[in-house]
């Protein structure tokens, strides 16, 4: 298994008369980066040609099939990578009737978390990385709530609510309709939030926590 970290989407400026380069990179108030390759080497030993050959096609048409899909990995089985099977590379062995096969995906940058936080489900809280917060609310004309977010990047959250209010984050008032919300100009940062809410009715908030790993 080789997972290395994404590359970086760099923007640099070389402006004359200035010294040296700039970085644009982190405008926004964060790092942005590629798609990473996570990449897997699988082996099969004493088999016939035929059944290599067989065993190749099958992984090959299995894999190459699908399109963007949740990646599960041992390693990390807390969550998941989102991505897609890339290039599978064949390296047939004869003398020993081994075969190996590199199997490279597409991923997202960040490793997703299983559930839509919070959930409450103990047995697979990870007391390494999770934060106990609560999600739904009932609000009464006003609230003040802090969200927390874990990850390794701002997230933006889907809201569902069952009347018209208004939230109000980083000195920004966003207007909330009755249903799904999602407006990806609404950012939860990494670490503490603090939010309000103007309205009355119910609130439920769905995210997943994004980590690079």
């Amino acid at each position: 298994r080789d997972a290395p970290t994404p590359n970086e989407k760099e923007v640099l400026l070389s402006i004359p008369y200035a010294q040296g380069t700039h970085d644009f990179s982190a405008l926004l108030g964060e790092r942005v980066f590629e798609n990473r390759t996570n990449r897997y080497v699988l082996r099969v030993y004493n088999k016939s040609y035929d059944e290599r050959k067989i065993i190749e096609n099958k992984v090959k048409d299995l894999l190459l099939s699908q399109n963007y899909n949740q990646l599960i990995d041992t390693h990390d089985p807390d969550g998941f990578w989102w991505g897609k099977c890339s290039k599978v590379t064949p390296d047939d062995d004869n003398e020993y009737n081994k075969l190996t096969l590199t199997v490279e995906f597409e991923c997202y940058p960040y490793f997703m978390s299983k559930f839509n936080y919070f959930t409450d489900l103990w047995d697979d809280f990870n007391f390494d990385y999770d934060v106990a917060c609560y999600s739904a609310y009932d609000v009464k004309e006003y609230q003040s709530i802090i969200f927390i977010n874990n990850g390794s990047t701002a997230l933006s959250p889907i809201i569902h609510t069952s009347d018209e209010m208004q939230l109000k984050i980083a000195d920004q008032t966003y207007k909330l309709k009755p249903g799904i919300n999602q407006n990806f100009f609404i950012k939860i940062n990494k670490g503490e939030n603090r939010v309000s809410l103007t309205g009355t009715g119910r609130v439920v908030v769905f995210m997943r926590t994004e980590l690079m790993r």
